[in-house]
């Protein structure tokens, strides 16, 4: 007799639900609706161009971005705390003037965490609070709140890059993954081969075409 209790869902198992990227069309909706809302415009145009984890990219500095003549950068690069390599990251015109309107109304100085309360404070907001803030943007866009979470900030980007071009490669360099196989894992892709020789000068582009 088989046993097939392997395969069977236990009662007190918790089943976690696979997080969607934010596709181009929602993207611009949450554009549209934190308009007014400089911070957490700046924390959804960086986290989708950089594609950092939640917590590198809460970890984000005034320093890590912005230049000391107070430019902000095109590109820089983030030490990755899970894995310790260092990733390259792109911004957009998005990202750099959201930067600009966030670092400026909320008087940041160089050493300041960029993500912080709206109502001030020098430390940055935590993972849960950072949960909380995506949630009410589903929540106000009306969407199903279970299908989304920091992920699928971080998944927007690649994904949208691997639909265009195909080039798996890149999308591991973009998100830092050690193993190609882990990036496809991630981004829910069956092939790991498929490669394409060119991509866009600046990555980022690639969601505001």
């Amino acid at each position: 007799m088989f046993v097939f209790d392997r395969f069977l869902i236990k009662p007190n198992v918790k089943i976690e639900m696979i997080k969607r990227p934010f596709s181009k069309k929602q993207i611009q909706t949450l554009r549209k609706v934190l308009d007014e809302r400089p911070r957490d415009l700046t924390l959804l145009n960086v986290g989708v161009d950089t594609a950092l984890r939640g917590g590198d990219l809460l970890g984000l500095k005034v320093s890590d971005v912005k230049t000391e003549w107070g430019e902000i950068r095109e590109s820089f690069y983030v030490k990755m705390k899970k894995t310790g390599k260092q990733v390259l990251c792109e911004l957009s015109q998005n990202s750099i003037l959201s930067l600009e309107r966030w670092l400026k109304v909320s008087n940041k100085d160089t050493d300041d965490f960029i993500f912080t309360s709206v109502r001030g404070g020098s430390v940055p907001i935590t993972a849960v609070h950072f949960r909380r803030i995506i949630k009410s943007w589903c929540d106000e866009c009306g969407w199903d709140e279970k299908f989304f979470s920091s992920h699928s900030i971080r998944k927007s980007l690649p994904t949208e890059l691997y639909k265009q071009t195909k080039d798996l490669r890149s999308c591991q360099i973009l998100l830092g993954h050690q193993s190609i196989g882990n990036t496809a894992h991630y981004l829910g892709i069956n092939e790991e081969n498929n490669f394409l020789p060119e991509l866009p000068k600046n990555k980022v582009d690639i969601l505001y075409l």
